[in-house]
């Protein structure tokens, strides 16, 4: 959900402790949270998106990905979720995905090509 305004506040989280993602990810790319939070020695970032990470651990083990061992693995190194973080990780579910406008190429007109997850792989 307001995922500008998130993804700038995971950034000045990185730049307070002197990192710069490069390679052009987006700072919310779970390998470059994952980097950050090994080199930064801190699950500060992991742990405020906690209820985002079991949303995402259910839809992948749900789905059958063997991605969902993954992110199950992360949220192993974390505390388990509390009351609070059920509540707002069954509070994203209900809500659905949300409606991101920013950086969308209206329909019919030639936008970037988007190579699927599958494809990048290779």
């Amino acid at each position: 959900r307001r995922r500008g305004a998130a993804l700038l506040r995971v950034k000045q989280t990185y730049q307070r402790y002197g990192l710069e993602p490069d390679g052009g990810e987006l700072p919310d790319f779970l390998p470059v949270v994952l980097e950050f939070s090994a080199v930064s020695r801190t699950d500060g970032l992991l742990r405020r998106h906690r209820a985002g990470l079991e949303q995402l651990r259910e839809a992948l083990a749900w789905a059958g990905t063997p991605y969902a061992q993954v992110v199950a693995a992360v949220c192993a190194t974390l505390p388990a979720p509390g009351p609070a973080d059920r509540a707002r990780a069954e509070r994203l579910a209900a809500a659905g995905p949300p409606r991101e406008d920013v950086g969308l190429t209206p329909y019919g007109v030639p936008g970037p090509v988007l190579v699927p997850l599958t494809e990048r792989a290779r």
